[in-house]
């Protein structure tokens, strides 16, 4: 279009020239002098359109007074376009009640389900996709110090007695404590098997009969080591069979304890219980002071938060996991085992039915959407500056040439439209001034002049 303006004012240009010549040879011609007239006002029109265009954006034939006037008022440019977004284009409360219009849960859900559908996956799946590349990714140092840091302030504001009293309750209750006894009972039937129990057992007492033998003055050394001498001789003292008499015994005793109502076995559930018990209480009912288990654990706690370091153990179990998870090899607990591909599918599962429900239930939907718009009304209030700020930073960014050039791109065809509308529009004015003043003008002149 730029091309097209400057080809119809060189026309307009040749054009004049000749319709000149015409004039001053055939003056007295009023079809030349008619063109002639049309041809100027065109070209005139067309000079000072190109002049105003050419003004916004250079300096035309060296002038500077009002000329380039998108370098001169960048200024002000940029302020006026700010302030037309923030104020016109864009204003907060056209901004906020739109929001307030849009059910942002029920378009990411569609807009999920499409995708979903595209994929040929499910939630379950992407979720579990997500938490892999999450574990894949993470640093676990920073990890290990911020699960550290949370765990630590967790464990500060945590009733960790009361906690502690509901498990043991909750353990005992759901059977968990008889299976952990069992388990303890079994692991020491393991370890009576053999011979190195009884000489473990004969070493024990071997060392106590030194220590009771050692023990005390000269003489009282000297007549135990008589009373031992005798003893040995008329088999009254035989380690031997003192060692297999106490290892039989303590095989009978664990083998006893397998049966789930045996005296120990039930004194010991009831002391947790009952610790369980003043651990979920505090508080003991004779003298409505503080449990002294209970300040123990307390002070435990403490003392515990401000030296022990978890990171170290987080770090390590978090490699461990991530370790796991990368294959599919079983892990046994009690009688069962676990593997990845156990977790997948639970975890699939449950993400699937979760979100199954979540779908069908409009009411956590208008929920969750509720707090969504209160999240994005809240974020636009407090953050609706940046967005002049924004538009603001965008234009400073941009040189002269560039800032020039983009507004040449959006209405560039049409300013260089109005130089070829200045031609037409100046050739009619002209047409129209011509007739006015030979049949209009003229004749009144001459009647007046006549008169």
């Amino acid at each position: 279009m730029y091309r097209k303006a400057n080809f119809w004012l060189i026309v307009l240009a040749v054009l004049f020239l000749a319709t000149l010549y015409f004039h001053l040879r055939f003056a007295d011609s009023r079809g030349v002098h008619f063109l002639f007239f049309a041809v100027e006002s065109a070209l005139v029109a067309t000079l000072a359109d190109w002049y105003a265009v050419s003004a916004l954006f250079t300096r035309p034939l060296g002038i500077k007074w009002h000329t380039d006037l998108l370098g001169r008022n960048r200024a002000n440019l940029t302020k006026g376009i700010v302030g037309m977004v923030e104020s016109e284009l864009l204003p907060k409360a056209t901004l906020l009640s739109h929001v307030r219009d849009i059910h942002f849960v029920n378009i990411g859900m569609e807009w999920l389900e499409s995708h979903l559908a595209a994929n040929k996956t499910t939630v379950g799946e992407k979720v579990w996709v997500a938490l892999r590349q999450l574990l894949l990714s993470l640093d676990i140092d920073k990890s290990s110090a911020f699960i550290e840091q949370k765990l630590k302030e967790a464990l500060k504001s945590a009733n960790v007695s009361s906690l502690a009293g509901e498990a043991i309750r909750w353990s005992t209750r759901e059977g968990h404590l008889d299976r952990l006894l069992d388990h303890l009972v079994g692991f020491a039937r393991e370890r009576l098997h053999g011979t190195h129990t009884r000489s473990a057992i004969r070493d024990l007492l071997e060392s106590e009969r030194r220590k009771y033998v050692n023990k005390g003055n000269f003489f009282k050394r000297q007549a135990k080591k008589f009373m031992e001498s005798m003893a040995e001789k008329t088999g009254v003292l035989d380690l031997d069979d003192a060692a297999d008499a106490l290892y039989r015994e303590i095989v009978e005793l664990v083998k006893s304890l397998e049966d789930r109502n045996h005296d120990l076995r039930l004194l010991v559930k009831d002391a947790l219980e009952r610790i369980g018990d003043d651990l979920q209480s505090g508080m003991t009912l004779s003298t409505g002071e503080i449990n002294p288990i209970r300040r123990a654990v307390d002070e435990w706690k403490n003392d515990a938060i401000h030296r022990v370091s978890f990171q170290p153990v987080i770090s390590q179990l978090l490699n461990a996991f991530i370790a796991y998870m990368n294959r599919d090899e079983p892990i046994k607990y009690w009688d069962r085992e676990l593997r990845t591909s156990d977790i997948k599918a639970w975890t699939i599962d449950f993400v699937n039915r979760y979100w199954d429900r979540f779908r069908q239930d409009e009411m956590k939907k208008d929920a969750l959407n509720q707090y969504a718009r209160q999240l994005i009304v809240h974020v636009v209030e407090k953050e609706y500056h940046r967005i002049g700020q924004i538009v603001h930073k965008t234009l400073e960014s941009f040189t002269d040439e560039r800032l020039k050039q983009l507004v040449k791109d959006k209405v560039g065809e049409d300013l260089q439209a109005i130089r070829l509308n200045g031609a037409v529009v100046g050739a009619i004015i002209g047409c129209v001034l011509f007739l006015v003043l030979h049949f209009v003008y003229d004749p009144i002149l001459q009647l007046l002049g006549n008169g």
